[in-house]
């Protein structure tokens, strides 16, 4: 389906650098592997990530010339008016492709994955490694906060169902509810987006309960004791990573050697002040 410079086979987004961090450690997962070890550290020179990086080099002849530069709403433009044949992507995509193509906006010619691929280096069956990422609702009542009481009534009053499903129904294919008991009632189901696209929202359902999702850098349940998530995910180290490897031509060795000791120094910074946090 690669027919340059017509259409692409694929697309993924270079900039900026967190949908990168996304594929990496979504690529490393569905290869058996994961990017921490226990304790928190990086683990980056294993063969699950070179082999990740490696599979990034395979992709590359497939995806349109300066992707590196590339935006994720391009991408989702790219998909929905059929310059590219597939690209990662979730639920709220649908509202590009009935604006971009409305005569085939529909779940026969846009559809999702219905299967789980893994890669070369993952033991066991499929349900084992982890696919994609969830985008969770992270909500928090800080201790220290001078409003508890004034959070803690907005999120009393943000769940109540009518309300809730008001918030849901902003981003109907893509925001999914926490609550199982609205997840199945009529009033979430019927709306017309829902019922036009049910095929996404019932394979996103199955992969959130076959567990084949993960939050935000995270390949294990574990990983999410880890207290420097997010600042290793806002630093661009693993973007850098993907970079030297497939614009700079260092081998994965190389790149994921530069990249774990760039998250070690990162961490002995910060690690004293969460620590004190």
């Amino acid at each position: 389906m690669n027919e340059p410079p017509g259409h692409y086979g694929l697309a993924l987004t270079g900039t900026p650098g967190f949908f990168v961090n996304e594929d990496v450690y979504m690529f490393t997962g569905e290869n058996g592997g994961s990017i921490w070890k226990e304790g928190g550290r990086p683990d980056l020179q294993n063969e699950h990530v070179y082999g990740a990086l490696e599979h990034y080099q395979k992709l590359t002849k497939y995806l349109a010339p300066g992707w590196l530069s590339h935006k994720y709403v391009d991408n989702l433009a790219a998909i929905a008016s059929g310059k590219v044949a597939c690209t990662p992507t979730w639920g709220r995509t649908v509202g590009y492709m009935e604006q971009y193509s409305p005569d085939i906006a529909d779940a026969e010619h846009f559809k999702p994955l219905d299967y789980k691929p893994v890669g070369p280096l993952a033991q066991g069956p499929a349900e084992k490694h982890m696919f994609t990422q969830n985008d969770g609702e992270h909500w928090v009542v800080y201790k220290q906060g001078k409003h508890q009481e004034e959070a803690m009534e907005f999120l009393k009053f943000f769940f109540q169902n009518d309300n809730y499903i008001k918030w849901c129904d902003s981003v109907p294919i893509h925001i999914l509810p926490i609550k199982i008991s609205l997840f199945n009632s009529d009033a979430y189901l019927n709306h017309p987006d829902r019922q036009k696209w049910r095929h996404w929202l019932n394979t996103q359902r199955q992969y959130l309960e076959n567990k084949f999702v993960m939050p935000l850098i995270m390949n294990r349940e574990a990983d999410s004791h880890i207290p420097w998530l997010m600042e290793v995910a806002n630093s661009g180290i693993l973007p850098d990573m993907v970079f030297d490897v497939v614009s700079k031509g260092k081998t994965p060795q190389e790149a994921t050697k530069r990249a774990e000791a760039r998250i070690n120094e990162l961490i002995d910074q910060i690690a004293p002040t969460i620590k004190k946090g």
